[in-house]
């Protein structure tokens, strides 16, 4: 089934090159959403749509356009909207292994905090990329590295200390 913002860029925009675009704006998303998360990422997406389908109107009676962009403005704003099925995308993981107990905040797929021991990791020393976590010396004088994966992580457990 097509996405409403899919059916309004073909509606909208050139038809030889909707396909072309609904593509390019898909992967911008899934990339965006790796390295910004998925609520910013379905902003940044919602705004995309607007901009193209203002840029790129094959309509150039100013009354259709004005339609092109109510439609756009339209779908910015469902894309607001929260999913009624979606659970929520925030979430806690504690783990312990031979060198003790750390515990890991998630919201939208990015790492917000973290704790060491019941003490807490300075935002400085936390790094992501992606699905790549690292808590800078979090493993004494190495970094912990940690690879998240939906709702679980892996890692090398540590050395006891």
């Amino acid at each position: 089934m097509m996405r409403l913002s899919d059916r309004l860029i073909q509606l909208a925009c050139d038809p030889e090159r909707w396909e072309e675009l609904v593509g390019d704006l898909t992967e911008l998303g899934q990339r965006r959403a790796a390295r910004i998360g998925a609520t910013r990422a379905k902003l940044r997406q919602g705004w995309d749509i607007l901009s193209v389908c203002v840029r790129q109107s094959r309509f150039r009676d100013a009354d259709l356009r004005r339609v092109v962009i109510a439609l756009a403005a339209g779908t910015l704003l469902a894309a607001l909207l929260p999913d009624p099925g979606a659970t929520s995308a925030s979430f806690v993981v504690n783990a312990k292994d031979p060198a003790g107990e750390f515990t890991l905040e998630i919201e939208d797929g990015r790492l917000v905090s973290a704790m060491i021991d019941g003490t807490h990791v300075s935002h400085d020393r936390l790094k992501q990329h992606g699905d790549r976590l690292t808590i800078v010396g979090g493993d004494g004088d190495r970094d912990l590295s940690i690879e998240l994966q939906g709702r679980e992580i892996r890692w090398e457990a540590r050395a006891p200390h």
